[in-house]
């Protein structure tokens, strides 16, 4: 946008209007935060614009990470992270890892999401919050193509050592989600906060 008169400088300026499922920094909003100081832009979150190339696991041993924030996937992904770097474990060899791996582009750092993140739908999760199953999927057929299963940051309720909760994203109302071995490759999307400007 640009903004000038006759007597003064012209002045130019980006503008995003944006809604979910609008390309934004590399990513689909699917979260929108308009709170923010009126001095920056506005805040959310984004998803990739794909899955992660390869299907991984969630982790390469059983062991209890304390990921359980159904709400907060950075944190759950920093838990994750720590512990299998402490391993000496290659981020390129599990989910939340490979996530922290891809290149922000000055961005904010991508991450793996919560459950909640991923469908407010999910047990235990507030009816109403901004997910990528209701804003995407639902609202207007982003991330859709084959149903697959993708793992969440969430360790299992029941079996937080051995599992974790994937979600699978699907029209209709056939969206689930259910706790799998952590040890067996399945697709990820990761997640990003917009960085305010």
């Amino acid at each position: 946008m640009n903004v000038g008169g006759v007597n003064t400088n012209l002045s130019t300026t980006a503008l995003h209007v944006l809604d979910y499922g609008s390309v934004f920094q590399n990513g689909y909003v699917f979260a929108l935060d308009d709170t923010t100081s009126n001095a920056t832009s506005v805040g959310g979150k984004v998803a990739a614009l794909n899955d992660l190339a390869s299907a991984l696991p969630w982790s390469t041993t059983s062991a209890l990470i304390n990921a359980a924030s159904l709400n907060d996937g950075m944190a759950n992904t920093q838990a994750i992270v720590t512990i299998y770097d402490a391993l000496s474990v290659s981020r390129a060899d599990y989910a939340a890892g490979a996530c922290t791996a891809l290149p922000s582009n000055g961005q904010n750092p991508w991450y793996l999401p919560a459950i909640c993140e991923m469908s407010s739908a999910a047990a235990g999760c507030t009816p109403g919050q901004p997910n990528m199953q209701t804003n995407l999927v639902d609202t207007n057929g982003t991330l859709t193509g084959p149903v697959t299963w993708h793992w969440s940051s969430t360790e299992s309720l029941a079996q937080p050592v051995t599992q974790s909760i994937q979600h699978q994203f699907a029209t209709g109302g056939t969206s689930s989600q259910r706790s799998e071995p952590k040890g067996s490759s399945f697709s990820a999307r990761c997640v990003r906060v917009i960085k305010t400007l």
